[in-house]
């Protein structure tokens, strides 16, 4: 079953997500070969293509800059989002899930979904 997670990102931050994916008896599910899909929408029913924030692995279309897999056999993942990602986004309330599909069963798993918010900076010049 998916976990709900509301998480709150600070606008042109970087941000790294680390994610565990664990079976029902908490113990790791080994995701070697897993697509990975990280993706933040306006509305749940907008299309993939017209997503805010789109971070796929190298094997789902992506790149290892965007989502990997860091740990396989731990069930760990983790997705990048940069500064340029969210730079044109306003602040508010938006919607994004992390999805895997396994390889060996072929099988997409919602891991984790939920609000998504966008707070702006308030330091916008860093040199």
């Amino acid at each position: 079953m998916p976990t709900l997670t509301n998480l709150i990102y600070y606008r042109v931050d970087d941000k790294i997500y680390e994610l565990t994916v664990t079976n029902a008896a908490g113990a790791p599910v080994n995701i070697t070969d897993a697509k990975l899909w990280f993706t933040v929408k306006t509305a749940k029913t907008d299309a993939d293509a017209a997503a805010l924030v789109r971070k796929r692995s190298l094997n789902a279309g992506g790149a290892d800059a965007q989502a990997k897999v860091t740990n396989g056999p731990g069930g760990v993942a983790r997705f990048y989002v940069k500064p340029a990602d969210t730079a044109a986004i306003p602040e508010g309330t938006y919607y994004h899930d992390f999805q895997l599909r396994l390889d060996v069963s072929d099988l997409v798993k919602t891991a984790v979904y939920g609000a998504y918010i966008i707070v702006g900076d308030i330091t916008e010049t860093i040199v």
